[in-house]
């Protein structure tokens, strides 16, 4: 916003700022409006792009799996990411404690491109004796690989010894 104007600034923090035809706006960057304006695009009505959810499975009575998934969209500077966390807990002395053991972090599914028109199949895997284990894909800010999924196409698989969890991104 070139004048200082508060008015104007509020106006482009709570909307989509490619749509303003204001002399005062000047855009610089990639990334502009908040998440909620870049997900309700007219042509992207049934595509996503900012997802970050948590969840909390019991396989055991002591013990317990943290299951963590996040979609970036995109931006210029940090790019574009999928990313599957698992992190594995047993309860000790009342508490939950970390402690390692064999867990699985997967990246499973089809994710589209910025139109939402065109599918990419998207697989990653991690499996490892560890406290946490995390499976990521990302993209540069550079390339035209922007990630958004699409209703029940993308998902992460969150698993413990024989006992498997499913996550969709968008349900």
């Amino acid at each position: 916003v070139t004048d200082a104007s508060y008015s104007t600034l509020s106006l482009v923090a709570s909307t989509d700022g490619s749509k303003l035809n204001q002399q005062n706006v000047v855009i610089n960057g990639g990334y502009y409006g908040t998440s909620a304006a870049n997900n309700s695009q007219s042509n992207t009505s049934n595509c996503i792009t900012v997802i970050d959810d948590s969840k909390a499975y019991y396989p055991a009575s002591k013990r317990r799996i943290k299951a963590s998934q996040k979609l970036k969209g995109y931006s210029y500077v940090f790019g574009s990411k999928i990313k599957a966390k698992t992190i594995h807990y047993k309860k000790k002395r009342g508490k939950w404690r970390r402690r390692r053991e064999w867990i699985t972090a997967r990246i499973n599914g089809e994710s589209v491109n910025v139109n939402c028109t065109l599918d990419s199949n998207q697989s990653k895997n991690k499996h490892k004796k560890r406290r946490k284990v995390k499976a990521k894909i990302k993209s540069s800010g550079l390339s035209n690989n922007w990630y958004k999924t699409k209703q029940q196409k993308l998902k992460t698989v969150h698993k413990r010894k024989n006992v498997t969890y499913n996550d969709f991104f968008f349900e």
